[in-house]
């Protein structure tokens, strides 16, 4: 390496950048609320990046989901101190189906956490001496068509391990927060109190001790109370499912075995009926045989009978001929 590339050898070890947040990425998830297309409206966190190097930085921004969120921008150049806001945010129909696992593992933020491993990486490094013109860009100067293919080539060679140039990451978890409407955007915590109520009520109904316990108005339970009844109801519920999913495994079963049996009946069947035919065919063949050869017989005695009878009368006719 020469002079120029051992400098920069040397300052990428230092192509950290400032990241804020600088661990956690959280998503505001509401309940209740209207689907929309509006990307202003779409839960969204935005990332604050920096460059406190004196050097100018590259930076790529990659996550585990990406078809779960979208990065603006999602690469660029950072020059000595200047800072980037990038916007990342969570599609709709992503939001919708995260907030059915929320209910689904019973309202439980620490279950939801748990199940959604989302994460984000954010990468930097000096600029490579090939790529020395993507020095000229910034934050504040967007990146052309062909300033931007050239950052997705390098990365490419950075990502390539032969190069040997590393880079600094930086990873982030990522926590979805679910909170209910406001009363404000339209009458979900009514809708939901009363969803919650015809729950409790219809738990009382069942007659179980523990739907006594759920058979005071809704009101009167606390938040706690009716969380853990409407949890308790989700299991029941989700038991049932279960339940049901396996009679109908167990009963598209039983008709398989009951249409094989028919079909081995009806071969079975078909065998038989085919044996008898031939049976049939073979005793007749054997009676023909038989007529055929009692007939040469019969045949054989009257031709031997005649056969001794005509010289005789051969003879008889001769000597009458002579008198």
């Amino acid at each position: 390496l020469d002079k120029a590339d051992q400098n920069y050898q040397l300052n990428m070890v230092q192509a950290e950048i400032d990241c804020t947040p600088s661990s956690v990425l959280q998503f505001t998830l509401t309940r209740g609320g209207t689907a929309s297309n509006d990307s202003s409206s779409a839960p969204n966190v935005v990332m604050t990046l920096g460059n406190k190097q004196d050097f100018p930085v590259a930076f790529k921004v990659k996550t585990t989901q990406p078809r779960r969120y979208l990065v603006r921008p999602n690469q660029g150049i950072l020059k000595p101190d200047e800072s980037i806001s990038v916007t990342i945010l969570l599609v709709d129909k992503d939001q919708q189906a995260l907030l059915q696992n929320y209910d689904k593992l019973g309202f439980s933020q620490e279950a939801l956490d748990a199940a959604t491993k989302d994460k984000f990486l954010v990468q930097s490094c000096a600029i490579m001496p090939e790529y020395s013109t993507l020095e000229e860009a910034g934050s504040n100067v967007a990146l052309g068509k062909e300033q931007a293919e050239k950052l997705t080539a390098m990365w490419n060679h950075v990502g390539n391990k032969a190069n040997n140039w590393p880079c600094v990451n930086k990873k982030l978890l990522v926590k979805h927060l679910v909170v209910n409407a406001s009363p404000s955007d339209g009458t979900a915590d009514t809708a939901n109190s009363d969803s919650v109520a015809a729950i409790v009520a219809a738990a009382a109904a069942t007659g179980s001790s523990s739907a006594t316990k759920s058979n005071m108005a809704a009101e009167d339970m606390s938040t706690e109370n009716l969380v853990e009844e409407v949890t308790r109801l989700r299991k029941k519920y989700d038991e049932l499912i279960q339940f049901s999913v396996n009679l109908t495994a167990e009963r598209d079963i039983l008709n398989n075995s009951l249409e094989q049996t028919r079909r081995e009946l009806q071969m079975t069947k078909m065998r038989s009926n085919s044996g008898s035919a031939s049976a049939g065919t073979d005793s007749a063949t054997r009676s023909a045989k038989g007529f055929k050869l009692w007939t040469l017989v019969l045949v054989g005695i009257i031709m031997f009978a005649l056969g001794r009878n005509l010289p005789m009368g051969g003879a008889a006719i001769q000597e009458a001929e002579e008198l």
